[in-house]
């Protein structure tokens, strides 16, 4: 009786130590529940406008994020939930949290991350669309029209042929925005021909609505001043 419990205690020992403890004892979730419960929980307070909260959760989700994808080895990530993909949603939000927030910088750092890491993803349309949109909406709504022409001219380099495809409307409202901020940077003719081309979508497709940018009815700007 006494081999049999020896022998149990050396078999269970064998296994806590030599064993990988992501097999053993699946370790390896633990990341994968810290961030999709912080990341759920920023959304949620995004929503609720609960801006505090929603900067602390998603704080909280892009650091484990990054931190597993930076430092966990081949077989973990290939098994794990989270991914570039999933990085580049939580920087996005987490963005939205710091511009509720008036921490505009925080915030221009945030969707700039996002735009850098989602040029590294595959898919059938430039990832970092959406992205870049957010970023020079931040700088229109900031005044910062000056910061903003680069990232409209990347945004038609890399997206021109898919927004006439797909998303005209939304296309004509991103040369509109760049038609705006270029009057403001005093880009006259510049701003003209934008205009023009918005105008020339726009006739093209009368009933189209847009799908990747946000009309006026659906935009949530961010605000003016915080308290």
């Amino acid at each position: 009786m006494r081999l049999i419990n020896s022998l149990k205690i050396y078999l269970f020992c064998l296994f806590a130590f030599y064993v990988p403890s992501s097999f053993a004892f699946n370790v390896s979730s633990a990341p994968e529940v810290i961030v999709s419960d912080c990341l759920n929980n920023g959304i949620t307070a995004l929503r609720e406008k609960a801006f505090g909260y929603a900067e602390e959760q998603l704080s909280c989700a892009r650091d484990e994020a990054s931190e597993f994808l930076a430092n966990a080895d081949f077989l973990a990530k290939a098994f794990s939930s989270i991914t570039p993909e999933k990085l580049v949603d939580i920087l996005h939000y987490y963005g939205l949290s710091k511009a509720n927030l008036c921490k505009w910088s925080d915030a221009e750092s945030a969707f700039i991350q996002a735009v850098n890491e989602s040029k590294k993803l595959k898919g059938s349309y430039p990832r970092e669309l959406p992205h870049l949109i957010q970023l020079v909406q931040l700088y229109i709504e900031r005044g910062e029209y000056e910061k903003s022409l680069n990232y409209y001219d990347e945004i038609i380099k890399s997206g021109d042929a898919f927004f006439v495809k797909n998303d005209p409307i939304g296309y004509a409202l991103v040369l509109e925005d760049q038609s705006f901020a270029l009057e403001k940077s005093n880009k006259i003719d510049l701003a003209k021909v934008s205009k023009e081309k918005a105008l020339r979508l726009r006739n093209e497709h009368p009933n189209a609505q847009p799908i990747l940018v946000k009309d006026q009815n659906t935009y949530v700007t961010f605000p003016k001043e915080c308290k």
